[in-house]
């Protein structure tokens, strides 16, 4: 069962193995089981560089075993919901001479035999005492005191927790902060009424978790919001528990347990005669969801990592001028993504998976900006090709691994100029030729794994004219990791 304070063992255990072995790992696996998420989260915590991001899942397998290899290290596998090959990945297995080992959690006991536990631990719901210890030490002796009768409905509200820790926590936070008496018969009315209907469970503690949704105001639930209000909304979700705070991609960001996942879509499913019916799965987008929305102009779909492909009625968004797919599974430009006529900025920054631009130059005239830095997709012949259909092109970031590639877009001065963002990563080189007139623009350069001998910095216009000043007017970030050739960086400062 969900909410019983597996992932809290877990992060104990987290904390107490950080001293008997070399590495702690933890990896949160959930129900859409993506082996390519998993390499990437063990290479996080065993890599200080980013030098494996662009490896294929065979190269991961290889980095991790050899790094595994070679340690005594914990595995934390977060909520299995089916085996997971460790093979597949590339994580040795655990055995008494590298003592190692493997910790998993899981709500299928059918997944613990597939994974071949040697030892298993049931959590169950708090017994009633244990329940009420939590609960009374979330809620707080002060409030408890408020009124004579707020102990003995804070107990009958308690028990209809049914000792799930989770619950207990979302209802006891909720409740921290009730002063007045009616409150507290209002709260026991609710789960009461709500409760009584469904006999099962597991259904009897959704209505409990449903308690913290029913708190919030009426209009704290219209989608209809601008930017602002979306914010408004997300905090209210986050103090009324359902939400919880974290941290993604260096940003601040929200999540929500599984378990509070699993009320929402039944909340979803016994409302549809009384409200809209709404379901989200994360990383697909069905295609009747652009059906109404001619109008659009701005759709940021970033950051979703299980998000690779987009259905042909995307074409249907006929007024969007704004696309943010960064950091995003998105490998090809479909069919209906080539269809937006009128798009202007497109950013596939941090696309790992993207493997061509193939056609966006006669399929989006209109582009202004395109973002490719750090995508799998390395500027080459062809994609100079492309890239010089767009008339309209102003701003361009991305990624090349040959001097020659990059000599050719230095010529090509309409396109050079327009170049923000430049990674130079796994390129051969005698001589590296930067041109600080061809890439006027420059703002941020990254070079990493390659082997140049020598950097050299021409400020030669296409005139053959010298610049007043030689230098890159408004570069201001330099980025250099894992490179053969030059030590000293006068170059950069020319």
């Amino acid at each position: 069962m969900g909410g019983v304070g597996k992932t809290t063992l877990l992060a104990t255990i987290n904390n107490k193995f950080e001293d008997e072995f070399e590495v702690v790992i933890w990896v949160v696996v959930s129900k859409d089981l993506q082996y390519k998420g998993i390499q990437d989260q063990i290479l996080r915590r065993l890599c200080a560089d980013k030098d494996w991001e662009k490896k294929t899942e065979k190269e991961k397998k290889k980095l991790i075993g050899n790094n595994l290899g070679r340690k005594k290290f914990v595995l934390l596998l977060d909520d299995l919901w089916s085996e997971v090959d460790l093979n597949k990945i590339g994580v040795p297995r655990p055995t008494q001479e590298n003592g190692s080992k493997i910790v998993f959690t899981t709500r299928s006991k059918e997944v613990c035999s597939d994974m071949e536990a040697d030892d298993k631990l049931q959590i169950d719901c708090l017994p009633a005492n244990e329940a009420w210890e939590l609960f009374r030490s979330i809620v707080g002796e002060d409030t408890l005191k408020l009124h004579q009768d707020i102990p003995r409905l804070a107990k009958q509200i308690c028990e209809k927790c049914y000792g799930l820790p989770l619950a207990l926590n979302v209802i006891g936070k909720a409740m921290s902060c009730k002063e007045n008496v009616h409150e507290w018969h209002y709260a026991f009315d609710v789960l009461s009424t709500s409760s009584h209907e469904f006999p099962d469970m597991e259904e009897k503690i959704l209505s409990v978790l449903k308690f913290s949704y029913d708190g919030l105001k009426e209009e704290k639930r219209d989608e209809d919001g601008s930017n602002n209000k979306g914010h408004v909304i997300i905090g209210s979700l986050v103090r009324a528990h359902l939400l919880m705070e974290c941290e993604e991609h260096f940003k601040p960001a929200v999540k929500m347990h599984d378990v509070l996942r699993e009320m929402a879509l039944w909340i979803g499913s016994i409302s549809g005669k009384e409200e809209e019916k709404q379901c989200v799965k994360s990383g697909v987008v069905p295609g009747k969801f652009f059906q109404f929305m001619p109008a659009l102009v701005v759709l940021d779909l970033s950051h979703n990592r299980y998000l690779s492909e987009f259905p042909e009625e995307i074409r249907s968004l006929t007024s969007l001028q704004y696309l943010n797919l960064s950091f995003t599974a998105i490998s090809s430009l479909s069919v209906g993504l080539k269809g937006l006529r009128k798009l202007i900025s497109l950013d596939l920054e941090y696309c790992a998976a993207l493997e061509s631009i193939d056609g966006i130059g006669t399929s989006l005239p209109n582009l202004q900006v395109l973002k490719l830095f750090h995508s799998g997709v390395f500027i080459d012949a062809r994609s100079i090709e492309e890239l010089q259909l767009l008339e309209h092109l102003k701003i361009l970031t991305g990624s090349v691994s040959d001097a020659l590639i990059l000599e050719s877009i230095q010529r090509v001065e309409r396109l050079a100029s327009c170049i923000q963002r430049l990674e130079i990563f796994q390129l051969s080189a005698e001589v590296l030729t930067l041109n600080t007139a061809a890439l006027g623009g420059l703002r941020v350069l990254e070079i990493g794994m390659s082997k140049i001998s020598e950097i050299k910095i021409d400020w030669k216009s296409k005139e053959k004219q010298d610049l007043p000043s030689p230098c890159f007017k408004h570069l201001f970030s330099i980025d250099i990791f894992d490179l053969e050739g030059p030590k000293e960086l006068t170059w950069s400062v020319k």
